[in-house]
């Protein structure tokens, strides 16, 4: 009999945990972001700032950050990161809008202008 409440007992004890763990990862996981943003344009500035890229659109009144080695999707399947965002990029960003910053989730590079120097 004492060996069946011992036994009930931790049954229980390892079901409340086990929920009470889910409970708090679903928590997290659905307010990760909390004023989500989406936009598209073209990068005009591009500065390095220790683990972080900080880049600003043309027409966009915020600072965009991002971390540098955060992965970019790219239209032709290249793999690319953060860091390697260059001026008049065009891009389609993912994030989270924090008053004039908005923290980058997904970066997609839509399209890059490269010009070639005359010679």
């Amino acid at each position: 009999m004492r060996t069946r409440n011992v036994v009930l007992s931790l049954a229980t004890l390892i079901a409340l945990t086990t929920v009470s763990a889910k409970g708090e990862n679903g928590l997290e996981q659905g307010t990760r972001v909390l004023n989500p943003i989406t936009l598209e344009g073209q990068i005009r500035e591009v500065l390095v700032d220790g683990d972080n890229i900080i880049f600003r659109l043309y027409r966009q009144p915020y600072d965009f950050v991002a971390a540098k080695w955060l992965p970019m999707k790219t239209t032709d399947g290249r793999r690319l990161y953060a860091c390697d965002l260059q001026e008049r990029d065009y891009i389609h960003l993912d994030g989270d809008l924090d008053h004039k910053t908005v923290y980058a989730n997904r970066i997609i590079l839509q399209r890059r202008e490269q010009h070639v120097g005359a010679e």
